[in-house]
């Protein structure tokens, strides 16, 4: 880990590395006080499903005329997502998170004391368009201040924010909405958030992204390139639509077909909630382990779960308790999914995280559209839960081809794509020094496994000279690379050394064009810049790495290289 490990052994206490423990990473409190938020935004998005009678009733419009309430929010964070991500590129995380709030509580009072349907619309959809770019950037600064081997925990507990909305929030709504009349409902998430903007802006660090700062936006859109992630988004709006086609109209579906009084709809929406949290949260656990397995296993059971709601009628108790299951299966799989969709965007992990808000808002907006006109069909109440199924069974597709994609990775070994397999374990050296063109005198050392969640590949650490001004050998396998990536320090420190020693490799500084490395070449990495560097696909490459020592000489990990950027770099010998 060149620079890294360098860096470690000028000060022990990295603040990457305190955060993350070989066996069970503790999650920083930033994750949790994300997770406040993620409540509050996907309570007001679903709370208008638990209260819609109540709001059709009072606005003077129809049930699929008010679910529509539903629909141009999710339209709102289709837009709003990727728009904002670009558009508060150059701001401090902590500040867009803020924002986001503020705008949050605005549009709910309007709402809240409004009447004509056209403004609440309105009202919804700039509300929407916050909430999304809130949902983008927690999702980011949460995956990388678990790194990379809690991203989707993290991830997860803050989509169990999400979830606890559906167990609390939701439901809490709809109790206050048949107690004092729906417009209480907006007047409390207008002052739950007044109370989450100060926890966000005293908690949040401000350099949480600091790195975004010098982040462009055509690095941002060179991301997009990444077949993975549009793979990844297609199933972030299958799933999502699938659910939420029929979770907009759960209220007239648990009382006209499946016969529940509407006094326990509120009930029956806490036992989805609770399902949707406890689902979230293992989904999650799983997820960074075997993200196949929860991305196909989720919509299998999904699907038959959506059959047995729309082909059920008058059986409350057997409704009930399908309802509660897809609370537990439906969207577990998504904390999953976006931290697939940041991992495959690479350098725009921004823009990756807010295309996957928009992909799952996509699919909620296209699912409540259809299921409105289902639900006005000859199918009635259970058309929701029919077009529910479709769009659920869909999400199939993506995930299984997501899923064969990382099994002939792990096969195939190193590859022009860039992906990369570890050689066998044995006679490692032998291996290395039996390449013609790699041939050093400096010791392979031990796997550098402390740092392996910063690394695509394996990497060796070899410390040759201890003190003051620690120099290591640090050996790459081919294919292998670390994260993009910054030191930091003062008083002179922070800067660090390159000395290629063996093979051939790459390194690149944010903005400029990769620079190949051969035996002999000497990089130096000014403290504060933003880089990457590692082996070329086909060569073993090695290193001498030293930071000067300073005051405050720290790493700062960020997201990996994307794989599709690095296969595009030239094989050994080829031209650059």
């Amino acid at each position: 880990m060149t620079t890294d490990t360098s860096s470690v052994a000028v000060q022990p206490s990295d603040t990457s590395a305190a955060n993350t423990d070989a066996q069970s990473p503790r999650l920083p409190l930033v994750v949790y006080v994300l997770a406040l938020g993620t409540f509050l935004m996907l309570t007001t998005e679903f709370v208008v499903a638990g209260i819609l009678p109540e709001m059709s009733a009072d606005l003077g419009v129809s049930l699929p005329q008010a679910g529509m309430l539903i629909t141009v929010f999710a339209v709102g964070m289709i837009v709003g997502a990727p728009l904002m991500a670009m558009l508060t590129l150059r701001l401090s995380q902590r500040l867009t998170l803020v924002l986001a709030l503020a705008v949050f509580i605005i549009g709910h009072v309007i709402v809240a004391v409004g009447s004509d349907f056209t403004v609440l619309l309105a009202t919804r959809f700039v509300t929407a368009i916050a909430t999304g770019a809130f949902w983008a950037v927690s999702a980011v600064v949460a995956s990388r201040a678990a790194g990379r081997e809690a991203g989707a925990r993290a991830i997860g507990i803050v989509g169990a924010g999400g979830a606890l909305a559906t167990v609390l929030g939701v439901p809490l709504g709809a109790l206050i909405a048949q107690l004092v009349g729906w417009r209480g409902t907006f007047w409390a998430l207008a002052t739950a958030a007044s109370i989450a903007i100060v926890l966000v802006a005293r908690l949040v660090p401000a350099d949480a992204a600091s790195a975004a700062s010098s982040t462009s936006i055509r690095t941002e859109l060179a991301g997009l390139r990444s077949g993975r992630l549009w793979l990844t988004l297609a199933a972030c709006a299958t799933t999502s639509g699938g659910v939420l086609a029929t979770y907009s109209f759960i209220s007239p579906i648990l009382t006209d077909q499946a016969g529940v009084a509407a006094s326990l709809v509120p009930l029956v929406l806490t036992g989805f909630g609770v399902g949707s949290f406890t689902g979230t949260i293992l989904g999650g656990r799983f997820g960074d382990a075997r993200p196949g397995l929860v991305t196909i296993l989720t919509p299998a059971a999904t699907v038959f779960l959506l059959l047995g709601i729309s082909l059920i009628a008058g059986a409350p108790w057997a409704t009930a308790v399908l309802v509660v299951l897809l609370g537990f299966f439906g969207l577990s799989a998504n904390g999953v999914l976006i931290h697939l969709a940041v991992r495959a965007a690479g350098r725009a992990a921004t823009l990756g995280s807010a295309l996957a808000v928009s992909a799952f808002n996509a699919g909620t907006a296209v699912g409540t559209t259809v299921a409105g006109e289902a639900l006005t069909s000859p199918l009635g109440t259970s058309g929701p839960a029919v077009v529910g199924t479709v769009i659920a069974a869909l999400t199939l597709v993506p995930t299984i081809t997501l899923a064969v994609l990382r099994r002939r990775q792990m096969i195939d070994g190193p590859t022009r794509a860039g992906f990369s397999c570890p050689a066998p374990e044995s006679n490692k050296e032998k291996q290395m020094n039996d390449d013609h063109e790699f041939d050093q005198i400096f010791p392979l050392g031990e796997k550098n496994d402390a740092y392996a969640q910063y690394f695509t590949g394996q990497s060796y650490l070899a410390q040759l000279v201890s003190g003051s001004v620690p120099v290591s050998n640090v050996t790459f396998e081919p294919g292998c690379r670390n994260n993009w990536h910054i030191h930091h320090g003062t008083q002179g420190g922070g800067d660090q050394i390159l000395l290629v020693t063996g093979g051939n490799g790459w390194y690149q500084a944010e903005g400029e064009e990769p620079v190949s490395l051969e035996p002999g070449a000497v990089i130096r990495v000014p403290a504060g810049t933003k880089h990457w560097h590692g082996a070329k696909v086909d060569s073993w490459f090695s290193h001498l790495a030293f930071i000067t020592p300073g005051e405050e000489v720290r790493n700062e990990w960020l997201e990996p290289v994307a794989d599709e950027v690095y296969g595009e770099l030239p094989k050994n010998g080829e031209n650059a």
